[in-house]
């Protein structure tokens, strides 16, 4: 898809900001990768344009939010499989 851009299209179409990456570095790197090839992105989500500067802020603010939140839902995964984890083995210990 980023091959085609500014190409095939001008505007990537992302229905919500905190899906098209929970991953601040890709994030960014996507939407250098897809403005130099002369392609924007917008956020239906916000009404965001990622190649209006006067909404850069407000972008980096909520891809900030979006990995912030995925890393949480890493980590409570991660508690939750070491929590059944632990009680599995207490449960096989009292066999």
């Amino acid at each position: 898809m980023p091959a085609r851009a500014g190409h095939d299209y001008d505007v990537l179409v992302v229905g919500y900001g905190s899906r098209f990456t929970r991953n601040l570095l890709a994030a960014v790197n996507a939407r250098e990768d897809l403005h130099a090839a002369g392609a924007a992105i917008f956020f239906a989500d916000e009404g965001l344009l990622s190649s209006d500067e006067a909404g850069w802020e407000n972008w980096a603010r909520e891809t900030v939010k979006a990995e912030a939140y995925s890393r949480r839902l890493v980590a409570l995964s991660a508690l939750a499989t070491r929590r059944r984890s632990s009680t599995t083995s207490t449960r096989a210990g009292a066999s």
